[in-house]
């Protein structure tokens, strides 16, 4: 989403999506060339078995190529995040997150490919679903805890491998080889922050390359002053900020921001030290209804001052 979001875990190697803080994830084994374009017809059984293996073509496929399509390309990011999950298990309550779940990265052309093969993990979330499906679920790069689906609500389905002399490597297939989801790369109508759904107005912290966050900051937009030499006076609103949050610190109708003018303050949370950012002090002003002259979500990157 091109609203300068941070993405504060990078997702370097990773295994697929099963999701339960108590259980295992599913392994899912992407494509050795990252760079190549992902087929439209995935492996079939017959790619994958012994050529002495007695060989059914119709029942499924040994990988499942999962290809996204973005409805407003405009707002294109670099990836996005695929989870299977059990289905029924996301959050209803808005802001709410789901926790436990390892996600893997679409490529460049918006794509994945699970392996199914040895996939002991995948298997086990499978085995634990009531017909054999999961519940596909596509977020961006912020969204790990999948607060806002960019897809509406898709289920795979997959086939057990009654062949007791394959089903040790290969206990399930899916029953279709490429599964194609429209998704929208936007936040729901009317919200600034995923996290607090209810916020009028967010400040989001980024961090320049190479930056190590510290657990939480507070974030605060004080009064000017006069008398203080930094021009930076002692009143002021502000909240924790914290990676659970995605890094938004929000402002609500009840703070009455109504003619507010202040400068956006930065420390942390156990030394109570200030962090500086890029543009710092960067000036906010509200109008009469209370929304910020500078958006609904001002960005403010921290730099290293060492």
């Amino acid at each position: 989403m091109k609203k300068s979001l941070f993405t504060f875990m990078l997702i370097t190697s990773l295994l697929l999506a099963g999701c339960s803080p108590k259980e295992q994830n599913p392994t899912i084994t992407p494509q050795s060339n990252t760079n190549a374009t992902v087929s439209s017809t995935a492996t079939t059984i017959s790619d994958a078995v012994d050529d002495d293996a007695e060989v059914n073509e119709e029942l499924g496929y040994t990988t499942l190529t999962i290809q996204t399509n973005l409805t407003n390309p405009e707002d294109k990011d670099d990836s996005y995040l695929v989870f299977l999950i059990q289905p029924g298990t996301l959050p209803t309550e808005p802001g709410a997150a789901k926790q436990g779940c390892t996600p893997l990265e679409t490529d460049e052309n918006g794509a994945v490919t699970i392996d199914l093969r040895y996939n002991d993990n995948l298997a086990y979330q499978i085995e634990k679903s009531q017909d054999n499906s999961l519940q596909l679920v596509v977020t961006t790069q912020e969204d790990i805890y999948l607060r806002n689906p960019l897809n509406e609500e898709t289920l795979v389905q997959f086939i057990p491998n009654d062949d007791e002399d394959m089903s040790w490597e290969l206990p399930y297939y899916a029953e279709k080889g490429q599964i194609d989801v429209d998704i929208t790369d936007k936040y729901p109508d009317g919200v600034v922050s995923l996290t607090f759904p209810d916020a009028t107005f967010v400040i989001k912290l980024t961090f320049e390359d190479g930056y190590t966050p510290s657990d939480a900051y507070v974030v605060t937009v004080k009064k000017p002053s006069d008398t203080a030499s930094d021009g930076i006076g002692m009143e002021g609103l502000g909240r924790i900020c914290r990676p659970f949050q995605y890094w938004d610190t929000p402002f609500f109708v009840d703070d009455m921001m109504q003619h507010w003018s202040g400068l956006i303050v930065v420390t942390d949370f156990d030394t109570d030290e200030r962090v500086y950012y890029e543009g710092f002090p960067m000036q906010v002003t509200f109008d009469s209804d209370g929304h910020c002259e500078q958006g609904d979500i001002v960005t403010i990157k921290l730099i290293d001052q060492q």
